[in-house]
């Protein structure tokens, strides 16, 4: 075998280009590439999905991750939907400042961002979603639901049932002093000449 030095020259075109007539004979110009850049090592994403009031996992919301290039180019996307406990894990592109998206039926989205995500960083974000309908469900048969509501929420025809629940009402006043708030009642049917007084709801209690 007769003793060569073999240089490699440019390594970044589609294919293999051989030359050997134009350069020296001990000379082999090779140019390899691909389509597009090899991507980096990954990073993660990395976090929960909660209810805000009552931090109770919510188990199927959709988590997307939008990525945008350090020094400009195409934007990437990934997403996902969390596990019965919550959680959610992204595998993504490295290089990227990435914002991501919480949503779930019945709450407010939320959006968080990164940072500038290097190869093989974890990038945990916690989100805690507020439902769309502020208050909390105390009811809820096939007949009707009752649910509280703050005051100043205006509530139509149309308006669904907060999605958190709770069995009691708690609020929050000083001495003497006079707190408004909503009771809702809901039917799932159209209800005429039905008349509801605060009494057939609640009993009255005192206390220091």
């Amino acid at each position: 075998m007769k003793n060569s030095i073999l240089k490699i020259i440019t390594v970044f075109a589609v294919s293999l280009i051989i030359t050997p007539s134009t350069l020296p004979s001990d000379t082999l110009q090779i140019s390899v590439g691909y389509s597009k850049p090899m991507p980096f090592p990954p990073a993660y994403i990395r976090g929960y999905v909660r209810d805000n009031a009552s931090h109770s996992p919510l188990p199927g919301a959709n988590v997307q991750a939008v990525g945008s290039p350090q020094s400009g180019g195409t934007n990437v996307v990934f997403t996902t939907t969390t596990n019965e406990n919550g959680y959610y894990e992204l595998l993504v592109h490295s290089g990227y400042y990435y914002t991501v998206t919480a949503s779930y039926e019945g709450y407010n989205s939320q959006t968080q961002n990164t940072g500038y995500l290097m190869s093989g960083a974890q990038k945990w974000i916690y989100f805690y979603l507020d439902s769309s309908s502020p208050g909390y469900t105390l009811w809820n048969s096939p007949s009707y639901t009752v649910w509280f509501a703050p005051a100043t929420t205006k509530i139509f025809n149309s308006t669904q049932p907060p999605v958190s629940t709770s069995s009691t009402i708690e609020i929050e006043c000083a001495r003497n002093e006079n707190e408004p708030f909503q009771i809702v009642i809901q039917p799932a049917f159209l209800l005429t000449n039905v008349t509801v007084e605060i009494g057939d709801l609640i009993n009255q209690e005192t206390g220091e």
